[in-house]
Formats: structure tokens, C-alpha cells, sequence
């Protein structure tokens, strides 16, 4: 359950202990992109019974959430904490039954994309790094790189068998850069379709918090493009949530768009 905590797990159950619904709640911190309110609680909530019955076991599991998710603000000692769900866009009765209950939508998973005709800015890399290819052939390399990319996406860590079925995908390839013998980035690239419908996708651009704000996610971001333009690819696609402002100013700059919304996030501050 994403590591969440027994006193963050409940259970709705009819007086024969039959199952009608759990809910859990994941608590995190995230510095970077949620400034205004570090602690969030991500939850997720299940139900047993046909939609006609669903709504007052809803609301019994999720009141006792918010209560709890009151409990932990206070507990971390935080002015102000979003309790939020996620579903994919489709998922309208979900997210309507939300919206009821004072949620709003407030993030989205996008997908953007960009034309090799925007043009490419030019980057300089810092003089303490560079930018090589890293093909990761053993499993010793392919464990240090799921090791620091752990470290900027805690909550989606890899496994060695997920990471192996990226690099599988057609024209991947993935582009690092070093600090010496530090990993101070990283940029993954792979390909669908075929023929003038192939399209690049990237995957996982990170930088390491010892070495942000030195202009190293434009290099690797602009590499990566130059690899797909030389494959002849002239179409690039990614996802990225759209709360990730950084993020989102630096693929604008690149002439990434936003051409749709393939997932919801729905949140609610205690």
C-alpha cells in the first residue's frame, strides 16, 4: 500500500465483518514543488459495494481520513497540509464524487509535446560537468543509477526488472551528467511508432539537489532532443504534473505544449 502506516489504513465492514470499502492515507514532504504546503497526504479509496450503497461508506472512511489527516498536520507540526486522489481522466464519477465534498481540481498529469520546428535554444554545461552517454550494461550500474534516481522520486522507485524494460524500448538511450564520478543528472529517451509516425519520448529528466539551479536540466534536455534529431524523429512527447512549475517553464522554453490531461489530481487542505 505505498508504504502507508497501519494508523493511516481504515476499513469499513458490515455487522457480519463483510468488507464494504478501505481507505489509505500516504504522507510525504515534497520541498521542491509543493513550497506552500510540504506535507502532503496522497489517498486512496476503495469500495466494495454497488455504486448505489457506495456514497455513505465513502463518506464514513473519508471523515475519518480528514480527521487523521488532521492528526498528522499537527503532529509534523505544519501550518497547512493538501490531502489529495488521483484518477485518470476518464474516471468522472470518481472525481465528481470529490468535487462534492469540497475538493477541487487543482493538478494534472499533461502530456506535452513539441515539433522539431521550434527550434532549439542554446545551453552551455557548467565547467564541473559533463554530459556523456551511459548505456548501463551491467546490473552494478543499472543499481547506482536506480539508487540516485531514488533519491528525487522517492514515492517511484524502480526496480532492476522495470529499469531493464525501459532500456528494451526501441531507440532508447540515456544521456548523463557527471560531477567527477557523481551522478549529477539524467535524461532517458525511447521511441514509438514507426516510419514518419515515430514519435521520442522522454523519460525521468532529474538532477541531483546538490546541483540544481546550475542550468544542468537544459543541457540534458537539449541533448536529448539532438539525439532524437538526428534519428530524424521531429516529434517529442512527455508527461509531467502540471503543479511542477519549474519544470513546466523549462520545456516552454524548449517549445514543449501541453495537448492533453490524462489524469486528475483532486485536493482539499486540513
Amino acid at each position: 500500500m505505498r508504504g502507508a502506516k497501519r494508523d493511516n489504513i481504515f476499513f469499513a465492514v458490515d455487522r457480519e465483518g463483510e468488507p464494504l470499502g478501505s481507505l489509505f492515507l500516504y504522507p510525504f514532504f515534497d520541498q521542491v514543488v509543493a513550497r506552500e504546503h510540504p506535507l502532503n497526504l496522497y489517498l486512496h479509496l476503495q469500495v466494495e459495494v454497488s455504486a448505489e450503497e457506495s456514497e455513505p461508506v465513502k463518506d464514513q472512511l473519508l471523515e475519518r481520513a480528514m480527521r487523521r489527516a488532521a492528526e498528522i498536520k499537527r503532529e509534523e507540526e505544519q501550518e497547512k497540509a493538501r490531502v489529495y486522489a488521483c484518477f485518470f481522466a476518464h474516471q468522472q464519477d470518481e472525481i465528481a464524487y470529490f468535487l462534492r465534498r469540497g475538493f477541487v481540481h487543482d493538478e494534472g498529469m499533461l502530456v506535452l509535446e513539441r515539433r522539431e520546428s521550434a527550434g532549439l535554444p542554446q545551453v552551455e554545461a557548467p565547467r564541473e560537468i559533463t554530459v556523456q552517454p551511459w548505456k548501463m550494461e551491467t546490473e552494478a550500474e543499472q543499481l547506482r543509477f536506480i539508487e540516485a534516481h531514488r533519491k528525487v522520486f522517492p514515492r517511484h522507485p524502480y526496480s532492476v526488472k522495470r529499469l531493464q524494460e525501459l532500456m528494451a524500448l526501441p531507440g532508447w538511450s540515456n544521456f548523463t551528467a557527471w560531477h567527477g564520478t557523481e551522478i549529477a543528472g539524467n535524461i532517458m529517451v525511447y521511441q514509438e511508432g514507426a516510419g514518419v509516425d515515430r514519435v521520442g519520448c522522454i523519460e525521468d529528466l532529474f538532477v541531483q539537489r546538490p546541483w540544481r539551479k546550475r542550468g544542468i536540466a537544459r543541457v540534458l534536455l537539449y541533448v536529448a532532443l539532438g539525439h532524437l534529431q538526428n534519428r530524424g524523429i521531429h516529434r517529442v512527447q512527455l508527461e509531467m504534473w502540471s503543479a511542477n512549475e519549474p519544470a513546466f517553464h523549462l520545456y516552454r522554453r524548449f517549445g514543449f505544449s501541453a495537448i492533453e490531461e490524462t489524469e486528475i489530481a483532486v485536493g482539499r487542505y486540513v
